[in-house]
């Protein structure tokens, strides 16, 4: 009886070290993911959003210097285009890696629960026509509680 106790034992502790591996693994990897993930919404919002940006700005600077060689209504277009593609710029950068978060989890929860709160899926008003009306009250104390919203550099 006593060998089959220390038996039992012994598996249950082999057991419990492999799971705690698997876990450490999955943690590990979970970290790793996070990171990737930040890395590329920071590239995102420091290198292709600008460029947009700057783009879309130089294109409305020849529409209001005077004649170019296409037509006004074409140049709307393009700037159109543009802003259309610096959204969707911006929504994959904030959804890889919500803006704030290394500075203050508050503000980063404040701004996904908002993003999320006014999405087009929730349609204009910002309340689910299927789901309960979500208000949330968040502190704002903190060494970055007061900034502004700083991830995001150009206006729409």
């Amino acid at each position: 009886m006593v060998l089959i106790t220390v038996g039992w034992a012994a598996t249950l502790y082999r057991w419990r070290q492999k799971w705690q591996r698997q876990q450490q693994a999955w943690q590990w990897w979970h970290q790793h993911q996070a990171l990737q993930s930040h890395h590329t919404a920071e590239s995102i919002r420091d290198g292709l959003l600008q460029q947009t940006f700057a783009f879309r700005r130089y294109l409305e600077a020849l529409e209001k210097d005077g004649p170019t060689s296409s037509s006004p209504e074409q140049t709307a277009r393009w700037l159109e285009r543009f802003q259309t593609f610096y959204k969707s710029l911006e929504t994959l950068s904030d959804e890889l890696s919500p803006p704030f978060l290394a500075d203050s989890l508050p503000l980063a929860l404040k701004f996904t629960l908002n993003n999320w709160i006014f999405s087009p899926a929730h349609g204009e008003s910002g309340h689910s026509a299927s789901g309960p009306s979500l208000h949330f009250n968040l502190p704002t104390t903190g060494p970055m509680a007061q900034r502004t919203k700083t991830k995001s550099f150009y206006p729409s």
